[in-house]
């Protein structure tokens, strides 16, 4: 399978990722006019999440405006399988390689497209990362600490890029599963604000029926459910009681037997109607312990609790170590190995990815042009003078383009 990846960033990039861990030929196509945004994260050659991002690719520097470029992009469809974007609504068509574009060249490509808000409606085409996005689908309101409304926490997280990823990857193979059938193609569109509010869609529906009138019968969550402080420098505990077991399971924990013998606390209506009151005792119990001593007591006794992990915790967990969910690569342009994400998807004939290092822009820009488009050592290297292909410099790996 050979996937063309002009993704970019996160959700462009991840998309292309998955295919290429799985062992498809995924060709990056970038230019130096316009790189990729996770190229410039860092100073230098190459960035942590452009290596997490684009691992397991080759790539070929060509000028997507100029209609040469074009042609050769087009050329290099007939010979593939799927073609993969996260540009803005619009910015195919206008330069010529959009499905309609594509398919004429190659009946059963499969274009994935993903986008802050999708193709068609008012806010189709305005520009929106993560946090635009978050905001607009009512995920920045939600992120505040506890008794502090107006605090938001959201600053630089990439939500949802890598589960719209993983959403367009599926897409892709659905519709390359049609083609086994039927030999025809497709598109898909992938809006990133959508997988969001797919994420909140009990909410939704729980809050516009209250909205019309409606009112629930017993509670959404019981209590307590939701995160508390814990001992040490900003550190949590998140803590849900599902049932009248787990509530008799927790204040024993606590060593409250007053709360268990409160006949006002013996529902789940009724705790949720002193929620207040329980918090500030899951609080005060919570404070003297460190998230991870809290945790053990709380789950030993059946009760879910999960202590808040922050990024840099992640890697040396040992459950995320025993399943190798975390891996250490080296890469020839950076100083310190990168610690990437290794296994997505158990199972006993898928591989762990392979080991590829991302490529520079366009380092196997002669490579693909001798392989697929059928060009000599002089005939590539004169579509890099007139400024339609782009390689590395050989003296410092940056990309050259003469002219």
């Amino acid at each position: 399978m050979r996937v063309l990846d002009l993704g970019v960033i996160v959700v462009g990039g991840d998309t292309g990722r998955l295919f290429g861990d799985l062992g498809a030929d995924v060709i990056k196509i970038e230019n130096s006019a316009f790189p990729d945004g996770s190229r410039a994260a860092l100073p230098g050659l190459m960035s942590h999440g452009f290596a997490a991002g684009h691992r397991n690719k080759r790539a070929i520097g060509v000028n997507l405006r100029d209609p040469e470029g074009q042609a050769l992009v087009r050329r290099l469809v007939a010979q593939s399988d799927v073609v993969l974007t996260n540009f803005k609504p619009g910015v195919l068509a206008s330069l010529k390689l959009d499905r309609a574009a594509l398919s004429e060249v190659n009946p059963g490509i499969v274009v994935v497209d993903s986008s802050a808000f999708g193709p068609t409606g008012p806010w189709a085409k305005r520009l929106g990362y993560g946090p635009l996005v978050r905001a607009a689908t009512g995920l920045t309101s939600e992120w505040i600490y506890p008794g502090e409304p107006g605090t938001f926490s959201d600053a630089v997280t990439v939500y949802p890029d890598h589960v719209c990823a993983r959403i367009g990857a599926l897409a892709a193979l659905a519709l390359l599963v049609r083609r086994e059938r039927s030999a025809e193609g497709g598109a898909v569109s992938v809006a990133q604000s959508e997988v969001m509010l797919s994420h909140f869609a009990d909410r939704i529906a729980a809050e516009d029926l209250a909205r019309r009138g409606h009112r629930l019968t017993e509670p959404a969550h019981d209590a307590p459910w939701g995160v508390f402080p814990a001992a040490g420098d900003d550190d949590w505990l998140a803590v849900t009681v599902r049932n009248d077991a787990d509530w008799g399971a927790l204040c024993a924990v606590l060593d409250r037997p007053d709360l268990a013998a409160d006949p006002a606390l013996a529902t789940r209506s009724g705790r949720a109607a002193s929620r207040a009151r329980i918090d500030a005792a899951v609080t005060e119990w919570t404070e003297r312990r460190s998230p991870f001593a809290a945790m053990d007591l709380l789950q030993a006794a059946g009760v879910p609790a999960g202590a808040m992990l922050r990024a840099g915790d992640l890697p040396e967990w040992e459950q995320y170590r025993e399943r190798r969910a975390f891996r250490e690569e080296l890469h020839p342009y950076a100083e310190e190995p990168y610690v990437l994400e290794n296994v997505q998807i158990h199972a006993a004939h898928v591989a762990d990815p392979p080991v590829g290092q991302a490529p520079l822009l366009g380092e196997q820009t002669f490579e693909i042009a001798a392989e697929l488009l059928g060009l000599g050592v002089a005939e590539t290297a004169g579509l890099i003078a007139r400024g339609v292909l782009e390689a590395p410099d050989e003296q410092d790996g940056s990309a050259a383009r003469a002219g």
